[in-house]
């Protein structure tokens, strides 16, 4: 579920006034395709500042600044999925476009296997935003699997993992603008651990150690929200089908 989604879900649920608030103003913004800094939106909303801080914190993101460039990235990948149409393409273009980057990622085969290696060690998972859904997949079958396994927590500091941990394998999957956190907790664990990323080829240059590194756009250009799921899904299924 992307950014928009969750806001919708919770303007429609919520009973707290100063929440719904916040979400509806924030859906405007998306809607609208403006995006104010924090000080406009707050008199928007008739808020104080430190209100609108404070729901950025408990919703996973450092602040207002992460949380509204999140709905820009989602923004400008909703128009240029909509503008791809993809409702029109024939099920043989689509097909055509899936296996050609399914030929493109059988020659990660190898990394694959070096993963599910690692996943014999204690496991910690950690996940952005954009691809937590797919991580939490993985979660799910390693566990039902008797593997050692955690999945992060996005709400707490460092992801809620104890950063003097050693001898564990961290499975990063990251993408999308929220990272921050993410490779603030890299640095501090990837001396003394196993290092395992699926990332986007812009985040890459920032992994300076790791074991295994699986870059799953297949060029230099940013794969679009669409693209992206189905993709790092094709690769955490062969995984899956690795450790059956």
């Amino acid at each position: 579920m992307n950014l928009r989604e969750k806001l919708v879900n919770i303007s429609i649920s919520t009973q707290n006034e100063t929440k719904k608030i916040i979400v509806d103003n924030l859906l405007n913004s998306f809607n609208n395709n403006v995006f104010l800094n924090i000080e406009d939106f707050s008199k928007t909303c008739y808020l104080s500042k430190s209100a609108i801080s404070k729901f950025s914190l408990k919703f996973g993101f450092s602040g207002y600044r992460e949380l509204i460039n999140r709905l820009k990235f989602e923004r400008e990948n909703y128009s240029e999925i909509m503008s791809q149409n993809l409702q029109s393409k024939s099920f043989a273009e689509l097909k055509n476009y899936f296996i050609d980057y399914i030929n493109f990622f059988d020659r990660y085969e190898k990394d694959l296997d070096n993963v599910r290696s690692l996943l014999n060690n204690k496991t910690i998972i950690v996940s952005s935003n954009q691809l937590f859904e797919k991580s939490k997949l993985l979660y799910y079958y390693l566990r039902n699997n008797n593997n050692e396994v955690e999945l992060s927590d996005q709400l707490f500091p460092n992801y809620n993992v104890d950063v003097n941990t050693k001898d564990c394998t961290f499975l990063f999957f990251t993408g999308g603008m929220e990272v921050e956190g993410i490779f603030n907790l890299y640095n501090k664990v990837k001396s003394n651990n196993k290092i395992v990323f699926f990332t986007s080829y812009a985040l890459s240059s920032r992994i300076d150690k790791y074991d295994v590194k699986i870059i799953f756009d297949k060029d230099k250009n940013s794969t679009n929200i669409f693209h992206r799921s189905t993709i790092v899904g094709y690769l955490v299924s062969q995984l899956i089908n690795k450790i059956t």
